[in-house]
């Protein structure tokens, strides 16, 4: 999966964020993408997040 760097575009008095996985836009909290992105600054959508928690997941399961 490549990662892109999150941008925020303020639309109409409202801030908008770019998702670092999918690159569509959200509106208010982002999700942490780690272990899928490793930078600080990055934030990802909900529907991605669930994929984020599967990797989180995988991960831990591996280290056990």
């Amino acid at each position: 999966m490549k990662v892109k760097k999150t941008k925020r575009v303020n639309h109409k008095g409202a801030d908008y964020w770019s998702c670092c996985l999918c690159g569509n836009f959200f509106e208010g909290w982002g999700n942490n993408p780690w272990p899928l992105s490793e930078r600080d600054d990055d934030e990802c959508c909900n529907a991605c997040n669930q994929i984020v928690i599967v990797a989180r997941l995988i991960d831990l399961k591996e280290t056990v």
